[in-house]
């Protein structure tokens, strides 16, 4: 097969198009299927993101208290029926 017509693909890529492609090719048991890692783009880790927001808050406000929280406006009482 000639060079020009063999496709390398960059995984690293942000735009997911290609990778999507790639993954839908095959359609049937004797087509052609591309194997391999097709989107590898670092992404943040959640917890993480979510340790630093909640740092910057308490940063920002102070640690805050509980009970201040649930006497502090528009709450309600459960009961038993």
């Amino acid at each position: 097969m000639p060079p020009e017509l063999v496709y390398v693909h960059d995984a690293h890529r942000e735009d997911p198009s290609t990778a999507f492609a790639l993954a839908h090719l095959s359609r049937g048991p004797t087509t052609p299927t591309a194997i391999g890692i097709f989107h590898d783009v670092p992404r943040p880790v959640y917890g993480e993101l979510m340790e630093r927001q909640i740092e910057r808050a308490t940063a920002k406000l102070g640690p805050g208290e509980l009970g201040a929280l649930l006497h502090s406006g528009d709450t309600w009482e459960v009961s038993e029926a």
